[in-house]
């Protein structure tokens, strides 16, 4: 399995699961825990004052690997006001967070980054 994608909660946001140290016999965190990303896209439906938006998804041609995303979202507000449609690119995932990937290393380091913070 090379990436859990998932979609309709109204919010741009990842989720972890972490399944914890592997085979080191201990139980405190280690760089050896399998990190598991599970991306969640917000949804088209402008439902809850959302803006509606979408998610491209670049992977690696040969392995299909997840690599980056970025999302973008139709500006209701400027679009109605102009009579016509405004989509906004998000910055992409790699460069917002400063991993190489989408994949579970990558999370697994931003999530070791973001615990001191």
């Amino acid at each position: 399995i090379l990436g859990h994608f998932f979609g309709h909660l109204h919010t741009e946001e990842f989720r972890l699961i972490d399944f914890g140290p592997l085979g080191n016999g201990s139980d405190e965190q280690s760089p050896s825990s399998l990190v598991v990303p599970l991306l969640v896209a917000s949804s088209v439906t402008p439902i809850y004052g959302a803006n509606p938006s979408y998610r491209i998804v670049r992977t690696d041609q040969d392995t299909g690997a997840p690599l980056d995303y970025t999302t973008r979202y139709l500006d209701l507000a400027v679009s109605n006001a102009r009579g016509e449609p405004r989509w906004i690119a998000l910055p992409g995932f790699v460069g917002e967070y400063g991993v190489p990937d989408l994949s579970p290393d990558s999370f697994g380091a931003l999530r070791d980054g973001l615990g001191g913070e």
